[in-house]
């Protein structure tokens, strides 16, 4: 189940924490909506994830300037020779984990319709 989406500050402030007190102050505050939560048992394993402290990535999603991402969308998505682009950045689902999904579905199908091709 995912528990907690953040993104900006209040992001950062949950990852400046180690895990344990991560976890924690998410639980506490799902807690004051689901209160079964707080069962013995009833969480038994917890886990994070920030964007911000991958080495690779810089950030959990690319931030576009106004008007760049309609300008820019055709080039970003446009293969170069055998090499296609996926990511969230690729999407009209901008930000999102569907949007990164969605541009690698694309994908493929661009990939199998350039195969039959040849």
């Amino acid at each position: 189940m995912l528990a907690s989406y953040s993104w900006g500050q209040a992001a950062r402030r949950l990852a400046s924490l180690p895990h344990r007190d991560r976890a924690a102050t998410v639980l506490r505050q799902l807690s004051r909506i689901h209160p079964q939560l707080r069962e013995p048992g009833m969480v038994r394993e917890t886990a994070s994830w920030s964007w911000d402290d991958h080495p690779y990535s810089g950030g959990a999603f690319a931030w576009f300037m106004p008007g760049q991402h309609s300008s820019l969308h055709g080039h970003i998505v446009e293969p170069a020779g055998k090499i296609y682009f996926a990511g969230e950045h690729a999407s009209l689902t901008h930000t999102w984990m569907q949007g990164a999904l969605e541009s690698a579905v694309r994908n493929v199908r661009e990939m199998l319709e350039a195969a039959q091709k040849t």
